[in-house]
């Protein structure tokens, strides 16, 4: 039975070890990589934003400088983008990464059509791009976004939740189990030593029979 309890207890010790490494080793850097993918994404509106403001105050060509900038942003989050996809997912996940794709696919020409209209000189109706169909799908691409890094957030408790509740049981378990094998111990003990002392206690009686006189005494 303390073998049995024992090696349960250590099957637990590795689910808790499971449960870590996921949070460690996944929810971690995903969550990691998702907000710096968001951080991406608000610069880039902020920097669309800046180029409007700019071209409606006269100055085009800063306008257009903002675009560099934005590329270079654009490169970094599909960088990150890659690094984000190649790491297993959930089910839930993978709907997720569905929703951004097309969130993102939904963005972009308006981005792109944005910059045509200043490097145009149509800063307002650059304006109504970035104001109208740009931000409504900047809106649920961040959505789709803080949806995924709240799923991971959910995972992650859910696993510490688990690797407590896991602890919990194996601590109880080995105590139990070195509970029992300390009563077995002496339980053990208290017969071996019973089994020495009762034949010595009856040879003893023998002899000292014997060397009062009794020989019909016998072991």
């Amino acid at each position: 039975l303390v073998v049995i309890m024992t090696g349960a207890a250590l099957n637990d010790l590795h689910d808790i070890e499971k449960n870590l490494e996921d949070i460690a080793g996944k929810n971690l850097p995903k969550i990691a990589l998702s907000g710096a993918m968001v951080t991406d994404l608000h610069r880039i509106y902020s920097l669309v934003r800046g180029g409007a403001i700019k071209a409606l105050g006269g100055d085009p060509a800063g306008a257009l400088r903002i675009r560099d900038e934005v590329v270079r942003l654009r490169d970094h989050y599909d960088q990150t983008w890659q690094q984000l996809a190649r790491l297993p997912a959930s089910p839930q996940e993978r709907a997720l990464y569905q929703r951004i794709e097309q969130t993102r696919g939904a963005v972009r020409p308006h981005t792109n059509r944005a910059f045509e209209l200043l490097e145009a000189g149509k800063a307002a109706e650059a304006v109504a791009v970035i104001d109208g169909p740009l931000s409504a799908g900047l809106n649920d691409w961040d959505a789709a976004l803080g949806d995924h890094v709240r799923l991971l957030e959910t995972d992650n408790r859910d696993d510490y939740t688990r690797a407590q509740a896991q602890y919990r049981v194996t601590i109880t378990m080995m105590l139990a189990a070195a509970s029992l094998a300390l009563v077995l111990g002496i339980a053990t003990a208290v017969l071996v030593t019973r089994s020495i002392v009762q034949p010595l206690h009856a040879t003893v009686g023998v002899l000292g029979a014997v060397a009062g006189g009794d020989l019909t005494q016998h072991a």
